[in-house]
């Protein structure tokens, strides 16, 4: 029986509690959106409650557009800088492992 030897739990339950979690992450990200688009939908009707012209409007919601496009990149390099932590953690833990048993990894520079 395969078992991850980080949390000694079975294989199964590992990738289990994984998809879990990122479920979890995938969701908390959804709801952050409708948060902001509520928030522009509000904002929006604000805006033509205050008598503001459609250009105006149009011209604040590009401004959204442009700030929704520029957290979506930014969310992206989070995201790839945690995984290359990730990775390298546990590219670690794993030469860690091996040292323990006595072997190596043969590492080429070139």
């Amino acid at each position: 029986m395969a078992t991850n030897t980080r949390d000694n739990l079975p294989a199964n339950v590992a990738r289990r509690v994984k998809s879990e979690m990122d479920r979890a992450v995938k969701e908390e990200y959804l709801r952050q959106q409708r948060n902001i688009a509520h928030t522009a939908k509000w904002a929006e009707s604000q805006s033509k409650k205050a008598g503001k012209s459609a250009t105006v409007i149009e011209l604040e919601r590009k401004e959204m557009e442009e700030e929704l496009r520029t957290t979506a990149e930014q969310l992206v390099l989070v995201r790839r800088e945690r995984l290359r932590v990730l990775y390298d953690t546990e590219a670690k833990e794993w030469e860690e492992e091996l040292s323990k048993r006595g072997l190596a990894l043969v590492v080429d520079d070139s």
